[in-house]
């Protein structure tokens, strides 16, 4: 999206359904097709956060049903696991910055994208019992709704994610954004 005053975000539009052979628009029911029959585990992860901010707030409402639809599904939980890990690895390849002395507290091996990634792994194979996961979209959120499914333990509760940056905050540096003392102040809340 280009305005007067620079570019404001860029649209990859390889990130669609059936990639660069796909419409570019389509129908709420061919995306939700797509979801249900051709949809790779890393998109359906993505509709964990997905969410409905501006236009017609009737397809909006529609959207948030073919979502939950979506996340509701039955799924073999070995298979989502076995696929989010192998995704996860991928990433962290290509986008950890850690080294002996610093530690990457967004991209690092226990840092905040795991967290993420293992909440959207335990939304995918457990919403289809506990429907309560898919109103969750932060976060914190999701957190205390693993929780309360007892898909997290109330330690592991307590711990995330203010304990990830405790954790990090142990090692001598921190390399991202997010670090520093604002850190566990941040996440603890």
């Amino acid at each position: 999206m280009q305005t007067t005053a620079g570019r404001l975000y860029e649209a990859d539009l390889r990130l669609r359904p059936d990639g660069s052979k796909g419409m570019l628009v389509s129908t709420l029911q061919s995306f939700l097709d797509y979801q249900r029959e051709r949809a790779w585990v890393w998109e359906q992860q993505a509709l964990v956060r997905a969410r409905f901010v501006a236009g017609d707030t009737d397809m909006g409402a529609r959207f948030d049903a073919a979502r939950r639809e979506v996340l509701q599904q039955s799924r073999q939980q070995s298979e989502v696991f076995r696929e989010v890990a192998a995704m996860r690895m991928r990433m962290r390849v290509a986008h950890d910055r850690s080294r002996d002395e610093r530690f990457d507290l967004k991209q690092g091996e226990g840092g905040l994208v795991d967290l993420e990634f293992l909440l959207q792994a335990l939304v995918l194979t457990h919403a289809a019992h506990v429907p309560a996961l898919v109103d969750a979209r932060e976060t914190a959120d999701l957190i205390a709704r693993c929780g309360e499914a007892g898909l997290l333990s109330g330690a592991q509760v307590a711990q995330a994610p203010g304990g990830a940056c405790r954790a990090a905050g142990a090692r001598s540096r921190l390399h991202t954004r997010r670090s520093g003392p604002h850190c566990a102040q941040r996440y603890a809340d």
